[in-house]
Order: C-alpha cells, then structure tokens, then sequence
C-alpha cells in the first residue's frame, strides 16, 4: 500500500511539473505577442535613428568642412579686426610685421577650432550611436524576454528627444513598452 502511494505521488507531482511547463510556455508566448509592436518599435525607431545620425555626421563633415573653415574665419577675423591691422601695415613695416604673426595665429587659431567641432561632432555622434545601438537591442531582446532592464532602458531613450532624432516615433512605442513592461506577468515571463 506505500509503495502504490509513493507511486500516486510521483505521478502527482510529474503531472503538475509537466501542467506548470505548459502554462508558462503558453504564458510566454502570449506576452511575445502582447510586447511584439512595442519591441519591433523600438527595433525600427533606433535603427532608422542610427542612420540618420551616421547620414548626418558623414554629410556634415563632408560638407561642413569647408564651411566650418570660412565661418572660423570670418569669426577670427572679426575678433582680431582685419581692417584695423592692415591699415596700420600699410603706414609702417614693423606692423606689417604684427599683421602676419596676427594672421600665422589667426590660422592656427582657426584650425584648432575646426578640429575642434569636427572631432566634438564625431565624439557626440559616435556617443548617439552607442546609445541608439542599445535601443536597437532592447527591441530584440524585448521579442525575446531576455534583459527586462536594458528593454526598460531602451523604452526610456526611445522617449528623450535629445538622443533620439526619430523622438516623434519613439514616443509611442517607447511609452507603449514601458507600460506592458510594468505587468507583473510580463516581469515573470523575463524572469522578474
């Protein structure tokens, strides 16, 4: 007779182990569904966002190049007053000697604020980048149920217009995202 019960429970507890497999399994695939738009939003938001910020540092650069160059020197110009030291140049040759060690800093002037923006520009694109990078992963791993904190994270960057130049996009999906990501059963299907 114990050993017919020891058999009942073994099969008891193989019943409900295998009964409990499935519901979670059935669970997860309904919250794969329910987070499916938001993660493809997110996924979509910081892809298309990271090509336009790629397309706007290279077409900057390309073009900006030499725009950049004429405006540090207007710039320049304008502070250490052009009009002012060539007229004095022209009534004496010890100034026009000031005029060309003003113009050799000038330069130097300008291309050390070139290179400045220019490599600002790539430091704060390249910055955008790793940040849209992790947007893009939060809306895979958000279809995947993996990383509850990095999707919640890619929910928020999606909704701050600062890292975000596609914001208008990312609003919804993000807020969307953030709002299933609060239910308790989509914190159990990550494991939460």
């Amino acid at each position: 007779m114990s050993s017919d019960f020891g058999q009942q429970q073994f099969q008891r507890q193989q019943f409900k182990h295998k009964a409990s497999d499935i519901s979670k399994a059935v669970d997860k695939d309904a919250i794969r569904e329910l987070l499916k738009v938001p993660a493809k939003g997110l996924f979509f938001s910081g892809l298309l966002s990271l090509v336009l910020i790629i397309g706007g540092t290279v077409g900057a650069l390309i073009y900006g190049s030499g725009q950049t160059e004429k405006l540090v020197d207007n710039l320049v110009w304008q502070i250490f007053g052009e009009n002012r030291l060539e007229e004095a140049a022209s009534k004496n040759v010890k100034k026009a000697k000031a005029v060309e060690k003003a113009k050799e800093r000038r330069d130097a002037q300008a291309q050390t604020v070139l290179t400045l923006s220019i490599g600002g520009g790539i430091i704060a694109a390249s910055v955008l980048c790793a940040i849209q990078c992790c947007s893009i992963a939060g809306g895979v791993l958000m279809g995947q149920l993996h990383n509850y904190k990095l999707c919640r994270t890619a929910c928020i960057i999606a909704m701050v217009p600062v890292l975000s130049p596609l914001v208008v996009v990312g609003i919804p999906f993000g807020f969307m995202g953030l709002m299933k990501l609060k239910r308790k059963e989509v914190k159990r299907a990550f494991g939460n």
